[in-house]
């Protein structure tokens, strides 16, 4: 039975596209563990405690006849961000070896080869995201090749748990379009609004060429997949689809009033954030 080892990484289907480099990386934190037949792959809650390879042996869902061989990659949408729920429970059809690393250094590892990370993601989901226009709000009034010359244009980025993709007062060009993942926006340190998640965006007025500073930091609350653009690359590509002129000159327009209304409402929402952290401080003082 073929089987995937530590020395032979490369060898899995999922990391066929990967630099020589990142897969040495994953392959010196690799440890096999065995499975007896009719047991869970994985403790309930815990699918997506580490990055797990199918290494000899067979597992599929209990009740289907329908299981996955050896080289297959358990649980990559899932550690990798691109998923937030696990799929069915998967048992072990027979003894099976399941060589794991654990998630949070798989993706330490993988967030220093960028370039992977587009490998990976691609082969985990078929297509990087996004396929047309419709799924991005922003972009939904644009014309097919405008779009993909845009997407075509636009850098992949991952982020992990905790980091800081835009920075509140930062100057920049650059449009964040959130593609897997949720993140939140905080100013003066004050969560505002609700999660952000796939299709919205950050930067609007900034790649349209209408501000320079971010008026909020984006946050990244679970592990993020993001495409970004830049607003050189906007003035480059317009030019060569005349019949989007207008349509970018109306997100312009419509984007401006939105933010100023958002303005107010997000100085008023950090106004009284202020003032109860000061009143409750002021208590806890008083109280010791």
């Amino acid at each position: 039975q073929s089987r995937p080892t530590g020395h032979h990484i490369h060898e899995v289907p999922l990391f066929k596209s990967c630099t020589k480099s990142f897969c040495q990386q994953v392959k010196r934190f690799l440890r096999t563990r065995l499975v007896h037949e009719g047991a869970p792959v994985f403790a309930e809650g815990r699918e997506g405690e580490a990055f797990s390879i199918l290494s000899t042996g067979a597992v599929g869902c209990e009740g289907s006849d329908s299981c996955w061989e050896a080289q297959a990659v358990l649980n990559a949408e899932l550690v990798l961000g691109i998923s937030r729920t696990a799929g069915a429970p998967l048992v072990a059809k027979r003894i099976s070896t399941v060589m794991e690393v654990e998630a949070k250094l798989f993706l330490n590892i993988l967030h220093r080869f960028p370039e992977d990370v587009t490998h990976l993601v691609q082969r985990a989901t078929g297509r990087l995201w996004p396929a047309d226009a419709s799924a991005v709000p922003l972009f939904s009034g644009l014309g097919a090749g405008l779009f993909n010359d845009l997407i075509s244009a636009s850098a992949w980025t991952m982020y992990l748990h905790g980091q800081s993709i835009v920075k509140q007062q930062a100057f920049g060009t650059r449009l964040f379009v959130l593609c897997y993942g949720e993140a939140v926006q905080k100013v003066d340190g004050i969560r505002i609004g609700e999660p952000m998640t796939t299709g919205q965006c950050v930067g609007v007025l900034n790649f349209l060429d209408v501000q320079h500073k971010y008026t909020a930091t984006l946050e990244s609350v679970l592990v993020c997949h993001v495409r970004v653009l830049d607003a050189a690359q906007l003035k480059a590509i317009a030019p060569n689809y005349p019949g989007d002129i207008e349509a970018l000159e109306h997100l312009r327009q419509e984007h401006t009033q939105v933010a100023k209304q958002q303005e107010r409402l997000v100085e008023a929402q950090v106004s009284r954030e202020k003032l109860r952290r000061r009143v409750g401080g002021a208590f806890t003082r008083h109280v010791r």
